[in-house]
């Protein structure tokens, strides 16, 4: 049975990956370094707990990092390579995205469903 998480990953650095000032194909690459496996977990949970952990994170931030927040269904059962292959399926699809909270050092951003 599947239930609903909350998935936040960072993205590796580089100006195509950056929400505020990206090219027109930020979802698309974001998609595909997801896929790749050049992300990384920062927070997998079925509750909000998901904001606490990536505040805790950016503080040692050092450079200015990229958030994805992924609102998915996962089975019971899950290991990092399914989530970051359906991470990548939702992040593909066409969506506008929205920059939920932002800093000097970080941006998180979600897609607009």
């Amino acid at each position: 049975m599947e239930q609903q998480y909350f998935v936040v990953l960072e993205l590796p650095s580089g100006s195509n990956l950056n929400a505020r000032y990206c090219p027109v194909d930020f979802w698309t690459d974001a998609s595909k370094a997801i896929r790749q496996g050049k992300a990384k977990m920062i927070s997998r949970r079925q509750d909000t707990g998901v904001s606490e952990e990536l505040r805790n994170y950016v503080q040692h931030v050092k450079q200015f990092t990229t958030f994805v927040l992924v609102t998915m269904p996962l089975p019971s059962k899950h290991n990092t390579l399914k989530i970051f292959k359906r991470a990548s399926h939702y992040v593909a699809s066409p969506a506008n995205k929205i920059i939920v909270d932002g800093a000097e050092n970080f941006q998180l951003v979600a897609i607009d469903a």
